[in-house]
Parts: C-alpha cells; sequence; structure tokens
C-alpha cells in the first residue's frame, strides 16, 4: 500500500465494513436486551471475570502489533499498515471483527488462536449462567403446583397496577345548600332555628342603610349625566362620619366614569374584562374605605386548600377574587366569575359552584383549626363568604357549621349588574348587598374578638369534636 493512502470502507471484508459504520450493535439493540446484558455484568461470576481479563490482554496486544506495523516502512518507500481492525466486547460474546490480509494471519495466527480459545471458554461459562437463570422452577414442580400466594394476575399491556386512592377529607364531609327553599322545607334540613335566621337575611336592613343614605341614593338616581355626578358628591346632613356614604359616592363615580361618554358597556366581553371593568371597583373601593379585607385579584391562589395537599392531590385552587382578613390573614372571603356575561356555559357554571362550595369549606375548617377547644355553639356562628357571578346577576353566600358536624350554604341576597347609564337604579340593590356584606364582616370582627378573649376550654362539644379532622392534616 502506497504511504498516505487510505484504504475505503467499500474495499474492507463485509465483516470490517459493517464494524466501520460505528456501533451497529449498540444502536440496534433492543432495551430488553440491554437490561439482560446489564445483569448479566451484575452476576458475573470471578471466573468469567478472569476470561474476560484475559480477552482484554489479547487485544490490547493485537493493538500494540497493528502499531508496530503501521510505523514499520520497507524498502522502496512502501509503507506497511496494518488493514481494518475493530473489537466489541459484549456482556455475552466478544466479537472480534478483523479485516486482514494472508501475510497478516500467518504474523498473528498464534495470538487469534489464543483469542478463540479463551472466547468459547468465556461463552461456555455465559451460558452455563443463563440456563441456572432460567431454572427458577424446580424440575419435580411445575408452575401450576406453585402455591397459591405466588402467583400474581397479569396486568394487561399499557395498563399499570392502581391502587385505589382512600377518600379525601373534603369528600367525607356532608354540606346542606340551602338554594331558594320555601321555609318549611329549610326547617327539614337545618331546623327551625337557623331556617328562621335564613329567611330573615333576605329581608332584613342593614345597620348602615339609613333612611338619608336611601334619600340620597333615590336623589342621584333621579339625575341624568352631570346632575348625576354633582347630586352624588354631596353629604347627608346628620351624617357626616358614615363610611358607607362616602363607599356609594365611590362606587357611583366610578361607574359614572365608565359610561359618561359611552352611555352603554358591551356584554361581549371576556371574564377578566368583565371582572376588572365590573366587578373590581365594589371590593377594590371596599378595601380603600373600610381597611378590613385585602384582596387577591385574577386566578390568585387559596392557601387554606394546602391542607389537602398529597401525592394524588396538588392542594392549588385558584380564584377570581381572594379576600383575607388583615387582622389574622385568614381567607375568609372568595369570588368566581362564571365567565362572560353574554354567554355563560353550563360546564363552567356548575365547575365554579362546585369549587366555591368546596373553598368556603377549606377556608372555615382553616379558620377554626386554630380554636380546636371552641365550644361548638359560639364556632356555628363562625361564618366565611363568597360571592359567584352567573351573567349579569351577582349572588352573595354565606357557610357555617352546625353541631352536627354538616356544613351549611345559604344565599344572603342577589342582583342584576348594570350595562348601562340607563339602569342606573339597579346600583341601589348593589349597593344593598355590600351594605350586608359589610354588616357581615362587622359581626364577625366581633365574634372572632370573643372567640380570642376566651382562655379556658370548653368541657362540651368542641370543635375538635365536630370537624374530626384526620390527623395527616
Amino acid at each position: 500500500m502506497l504511504r498516505g493512502y487510505k484504504k475505503s470502507p467499500s474495499k474492507l471484508p463485509a465483516v470490517a465494513r459493517r464494524s466501520h459504520n460505528g456501533n451497529l450493535y449498540k444502536k440496534e439493540r433492543s432495551p430488553a436486551v440491554a437490561r439482560h446484558e446489564h445483569a448479566l455484568l451484575k452476576e458475573r461470576s470471578p471466573a468469567v471475570a478472569r476470561h474476560e481479563h484475559a480477552l482484554l490482554v489479547l487485544l490490547s496486544q493485537l493493538s500494540a502489533v497493528a502499531r508496530a506495523q503501521s510505523n514499520r516502512v520497507a524498502k522502496g518507500g512502501l509503507a506497511f499498515t496494518l488493514p481494518w481492525v475493530n473489537y466489541r466486547l459484549l456482556p455475552g460474546v466478544v466479537v472480534m471483527d478483523i479485516g486482514i490480509s494472508l501475510w497478516q494471519k500467518r504474523k498473528h495466527k498464534e495470538i487469534t488462536e489464543d483469542f478463540v480459545s479463551e472466547n468459547a471458554k468465556y461463552i461456555s461459562l455465559q451460558n452455563t449462567i443463563n440456563q441456572n437463570q432460567r431454572a427458577q422452577t424446580p424440575l419435580h414442580q411445575s408452575r401450576a403446583q406453585m402455591p397459591p400466594h405466588q402467583l400474581q394476575a397479569q396486568t394487561p399491556p399499557h395498563q399499570s397496577r392502581v391502587q385505589t386512592p382512600p377518600p379525601r377529607y373534603i369528600e367525607s364531609i356532608q354540606i346542606v345548600c340551602v338554594f331558594g327553599t320555601n321555609k318549611s322545607k329549610s326547617k327539614e334540613l337545618v331546623g327551625k332555628e337557623l331556617a328562621n335566621k335564613i329567611s330573615s337575611y333576605r329581608k332584613r336592613i342593614p345597620s348602615t342603610w339609613t333612611s338619608g343614605l336611601e334619600k340620597y341614593l333615590k336623589d342621584a338616581f333621579n339625575k341624568t349625566e352631570k346632575q348625576f355626578k354633582l347630586v352624588i358628591q354631596e353629604e347627608i346632613i346628620g351624617e357626616d362620619g358614615n363610611k358607607f356614604r362616602l363607599y356609594c359616592e365611590k362606587v357611583l363615580m366610578e361607574f359614572y366614569n365608565l359610561v359618561d361618554v359611552f352611555l352603554t358597556l358591551s356584554r361581549n366581553i371576556k371574564e377578566r374584562k368583565f371582572t376588572i371593568y365590573h366587578i373590581s371597583p365594589f371590593l377594590k373601593l371596599y378595601k380603600f374605605t373600610f381597611g378590613t379585607l385585602e384582596f387577591n385579584w385574577i386566578e390568585s391562589h387559596v392557601q387554606s386548600a394546602k391542607i389537602m395537599k398529597s401525592p394524588i392531590d396538588s392542594g392549588i385552587v385558584l380564584v377570581d377574587v381572594n379576600g383575607v382578613w388583615v387582622r389574622d390573614y385568614k381567607e375568609i372571603f372568595h369570588m368566581e366569575v362564571s365567565g362572560s356575561p353574554s354567554n355563560p356555559t353550563i360546564r363552567h357554571t356548575t365547575g365554579d359552584t362546585k369549587k366555591t362550595l368546596h373553598t368556603d369549606i377549606l377556608n372555615l375548617v382553616d379558620v377554626l383549626r386554630d380554636h380546636l377547644d371552641l365550644d361548638m355553639k359560639l364556632a356555628k356562628e363562625v361564618k366565611v363568604y363568597s360571592m359567584q357571578v352567573i351573567a349579569y346577576r351577582l349572588t352573595l353566600y354565606a357557610l357555617s357549621i352546625m353541631e352536627d358536624s354538616r356544613f351549611v350554604a345559604y344565599e344572603l341576597s342577589s342582583v342584576e349588574l348594570p350595562f348601562d347609564f340607563d339602569s342606573r337604579s339597579k346600583y341601589m340593590a348593589v349597593l344593598r348587598i355590600m351594605a350586608i356584606f359589610h354588616d357581615e364582616m362587622v359581626q364577625q370582627a366581633v365574634i372572632m374578638n370573643k372567640i380570642d378573649s376566651i382562655l379556658i376550654p370548653s368541657e362540651g362539644t368542641c370543635v375538635r369534636d365536630v370537624l374530626k379532622i384526620p390527623e395527616n392534616l
């Protein structure tokens, strides 16, 4: 072979040419073969290891000879090199692909014979190991005669063995929903005392809803355009300290700023725009007027839902609006807006309703967990609240716990939202529902202060006995 001339792979023998293309064996072997090879390597005996070492020594000798031949220069300026040599050591067999000319075979005949001998011994030992591994059942005992407890049902392909998870705490809770029921039906569900109280919520007049405030609102709604803006800024005689009148002024001014140029607001908007334009002023301005609640907006995490975190439950619950007490940062309020006001879907509405009930329960459990020794007569007065907006209707709900460990959810008020300046009188009902909400916040603050002042645990039925919270929560 002339100096500098490199033999083309196509001129090599077939075995060497296949090896020249790379680790063909590694590319073509399946995962099952790879796992089998790995298992064989782990279980190989000392004898197998010695044979492998001997094979590697022979291979290193071949490589040394090849390097020596490549550096030897013959007379006449010809350089002799060892043609293509490639070897691969596998767990079960050592394969050596050698493309050698006749004169090289004579020189390496002795080394090759030793290599073949060692390789045969290695394969023989490896086959013996494989046969021992396959013989898992004794010869005198068939698989059909094995004890029943050693047999396992075969899992169908593409189907894993999945154990049925235990029921979650939220799934073992009983809840009674008193929505749109008459008084007699409510008495059957929750008892006479609570049914009468729920019925009175729909007729009650909030403490901040004074005759002066009602007259102030009626005068404003009877005005048009710029006169409306001027009237809502007037003070109520004798009620200079009434913060709720200031709150009404802020809300109505926000509404006027939306319709002062274009008198009609679009209903064909998405959920988030609807939340920001129409819903956020009620709660945002409530926070900046009374300062008792903080609100987190648009897909806010519910912290109380983390008590449900498990291998099958991420504990992540997102709500449209989340309200927390400033006093202790406990979550007592949240809101769900069920899609666009023009086209709410049944699926979205149903999903939001279920999520609202679950979130209310988790919020109340999180509050009561800090007072496990509290008497149930006082604990049943603790409430959490939620609002749900479906189309253009806003509804305020409350949820509490009864002494028999059942939760009860009921409606406090429901109103329609205005979308144009001509329907501004609907804001009378909107502001009334916020007055009810404010009264509830004031009452809950009084109840929580009373609970915090109790030092001696209850000797009767307490929260610990009723909630029955699992130890892992």
